[in-house]
């Protein structure tokens, strides 16, 4: 009761302390919206021919919801029941997966002397299909899990906003945040079963396609349909946390992951290199990060946030998107590219320490030593490399080559004309292009569509 008692404390004069300073980001970036759309044209000409100014409209929406939002920081103790605040604490202060299972209340049926050891995030093409079913059932369960009116699955949706996690978005602690967020999500999810992980949606596997939302990926047999609330696969018939129904309007806007894309990414030199005030490659489409440099490339409206906009539905607005199980499987992946970079291009030293100064952190809340809410944390402890020595480990991305022409799943196939993974398509699906491959699942390519 006495630590309880003096995290609360610690937690409120931390937020106390940096309240007047997202007001004043608040205030600085209440543009008009017209205003906003032509000054993100003239910073990015690319934007005219990449983006509708649907997408515009969206992108100053959220940010200025975002920073608005800012003004009116929230603890943890402010919207969470006691046995809630004590759940999430305890996910937050365990060091390893036995303790963490430890814990919190294990619901699975399996004895609890199973052994358990780090998660294996796979491409969830690449699961075995009795793995990617203990997958779906784990978070069916998390979701039906209710205490006080209120799911497991839906309290980790509460906090993923502004007020509540205010260094989750637009700044340095973006992928430190999203990575605890998802260890905890991945300890409570293995409370169900303690076999499962969160599998990574690797979209550079669709983004060849002529309609990646014709992927196998969204279809009955892995995450429904691609248009319209869920009424196929898995999640079907899900609500948010909110009690409407989940949404998808995939392809209307936005775009995929390339294989480009990767590479980027894993040329820079520097974890400052990838943070938002520095290069906000990760985190486009929907901020404003060519209003923080003199100008951008197209490449910089890529990834996390042009991925979100390509889904559509409640994935395109930033605190309704975790309502969506595709949010999980989005930021395993770009959690999964972040470690290819820490692996290649650091040292164990430089992994935990290499945290952007201040003055290139955004803000105070995105400093290393500013407080990772909900979390009690600091946001540089998001770089240590406990969560992948302890908690889990991810599977190599798809590859294929003249030596090895398969992709390792029934689901993706190896396109022997450059020798790269591609998802197949479902029967009726858009194959043009690709005629004379193996690009149809159970189906044939006849001029154009999978038959």
């Amino acid at each position: 009761m006495v630590l309880r008692v003096a995290l609360l404390v610690l937690m409120t004069l931390v937020v106390k302390s940096r309240t007047e300073h997202w007001s004043h980001l608040s205030d600085m970036d209440n543009d008009t919206l017209s205003d906003c759309v032509e000054e993100l044209k003239w910073r990015c000409p690319v934007l005219k021919v990449r983006l509708r100014r649907s997408s515009l409209v969206r992108c100053c929406r959220s940010m200025d919801d975002w920073y608005q939002d800012m003004a009116h920081v929230e603890l943890p103790t402010d919207y969470l029941l006691p046995h809630d605040f004590d759940y999430i604490m305890k996910l937050t202060q365990c060091q390893d997966v036995y303790s963490c299972l430890s814990n919190v209340p294990l619901r699975s049926r399996i004895p609890r002397q199973t052994s358990v050891g780090r998660a294996v995030r796979q491409e969830i093409r690449l699961m075995s299909d009795e793995a990617r079913l203990r997958f779906f059932n784990a978070v069916n369960r998390m979701k039906a899990d209710r205490r006080d009116g209120m799911s497991r699955y839906d309290l980790f949706v509460t906090y993923h906003t502004s007020s509540r996690a205010p260094a989750a978005h637009f700044g340095a602690s973006f992928l430190p945040w999203h990575r605890e967020y998802l260890r905890q999500f991945e300890i409570a999810l293995r409370s169900y079963d303690p076999q499962v992980s969160i599998p990574y949606w690797d979209s550079t596997l669709d983004q060849p396609l002529p309609n990646p939302a014709h992927s196998v990926l969204f279809s009955e047999l892995f995450l429904g349909n691609a248009e319209g609330s869920l009424v196929t696969g898995p999640f079907r018939r899900w609500s948010t946390a909110f009690g409407e129904p989940v949404e998808r309007h995939c392809g209307r806007s936005g775009s995929l992951f390339s294989i480009a894309d990767v590479a980027y990414v894993l040329r820079q030199s520097t974890y400052d290199q990838l943070t938002f005030c520095v290069d906000p490659f990760f985190e486009t489409v929907r901020i404003r990060g060519c209003l923080f440099k003199g100008g951008c490339d197209g490449r910089s409206f890529q990834m996390h946030g042009a991925v979100h906009e390509w889904v559509g539905g409640h994935m395109a607005i930033i605190p309704m998107s975790p309502n969506d199980p595709v949010f999980l499987l989005l930021h395993s992946f770009i959690d999964s590219v972040w470690e290819l970079f820490r692996q290649s291009r650091q040292t164990p030293q430089q992994r935990e320490s290499s945290y952007p100064p201040d003055a290139s952190s955004c803000s105070d809340m995105h400093g290393a030593n500013g407080q990772m809410l909900p979390f009690l944390l600091r946001n540089i402890d998001g770089l240590s490399n406990s969560y992948t020595d302890q908690f889990y480990v991810y599977d190599s991305l798809p590859s294929c080559s003249p030596r090895t022409p398969t992709c390792r799943s029934p689901y993706v196939f190896c396109d022997v004309r450059q020798y790269v993974c591609v998802s197949k398509v479902v029967p009726g699906g858009n194959c043009q292009g690709f005629e004379g491959t193996d690009i149809c699942y159970h189906s044939t390519c006849v001029r154009g569509t999978c038959v």
